[in-house]
């Protein structure tokens, strides 16, 4: 049996459930009302001590993590005790709303206090309106004001963006915009592949498709100095590249190993 470690990204779906409901989210229908249990965190806390290398990331997700933020606190918690010496990145995605509120915002400073933390905030740039509460209300407004309490505290974040028909013809400007008002310290672009095949790449191959943007990205990471990840890696290198993806979900015992890229969409509640 081969026991050597490796270098992996681990998405931990702590919650199921999601305070808003985004119109192209592949998650939006059929998705079970699960989080995971405490037990469950230790025994995958466990199984990653034991088979990931050091500069493993952990990727805290949901849902919206924030609405189960005591199992954020437990899992930040078992990280600087009972894993303390292990070299663990971690990340949380949110939409960020739940930040505004007062109670919920000091809470996530004594968390990110207590170890190297990033915070990836979902902001799809002001051209688009499909980011939406259960109501049906934009929150794009919502989402400007997380990003001004983040920088007014003076903690680091990065945006998450994701490319869907809705603003496909607007990316590049979106990621100007972004770069000259506000300050991540990266953008991550998350491809709605089911959405750009069918609706934006015309005859193009999905991969060529995205590969014809490289040029324009890069160009603004050179005025902006700001990664876009995944599109400017040849001009950034600042990243170590992850072997492969680890899902751990509420719904599966074991963890689920994909390979790090894949342009097929999924459903993790099989």
């Amino acid at each position: 049996m081969n026991n050597e470690k490796y270098v992996a990204t681990v998405v931990i779906y702590i919650t199921s459930s999601c305070n808003l409901r985004c119109e192209y989210c592949f998650e939006k229908d059929g998705r079970p009302d699960k989080s995971l249990t405490k037990e469950a965190i230790d025994e995958k806390l466990k199984w990653m001590n034991e088979n990931l290398a050091d500069y493993s990331h952990i990727v805290i997700f949901g849902g919206e993590p924030l609405l189960r933020l005591d199992l954020v606190e437990y899992i930040i918690d078992q990280l600087v005790t009972t894993y303390k010496n292990r070299w663990f990145s971690v990340s949380m995605d949110t939409n960020g709303i739940l930040l505004l509120d007062d109670n919920i915002f000091e809470r996530y400073k004594k968390i990110i206090s207590k170890r190297q933390f990033t915070t990836f905030v979902s902001y799809d740039g002001p051209n688009t309106f499909r980011r939406k509460d259960v109501e049906g209300n934009c929150v794009n407004d919502k989402i400007i004001r997380v990003l001004r309490r983040l920088e007014e505290n003076n903690i680091d974040y990065m945006v998450s963006y994701t490319w869907h028909k809705g603003n496909d013809k607007t990316i590049i400007k979106d990621m100007v915009y972004i770069c000259e008002n506000f300050k991540p310290k990266r953008i991550v672009i998350s491809p709605n592949c089911i959405e750009i095949d069918q609706y934006c790449s015309g005859d193009m191959d999905y991969e060529a498709y995205m590969n014809s943007y490289i040029p324009y990205f890069e160009a603004v990471f050179h005025e902006y100095k700001i990664p876009i990840c995944q599109f400017t890696c040849r001009v950034c290198r600042k990243c170590t590249f992850n072997q492969k993806n680890v899902y751990i979900v509420p719904a599966k015992k074991e963890v689920i190993i994909n390979p790090k890229k894949t342009n097929t969409a999924f459903t993790l509640w099989d």
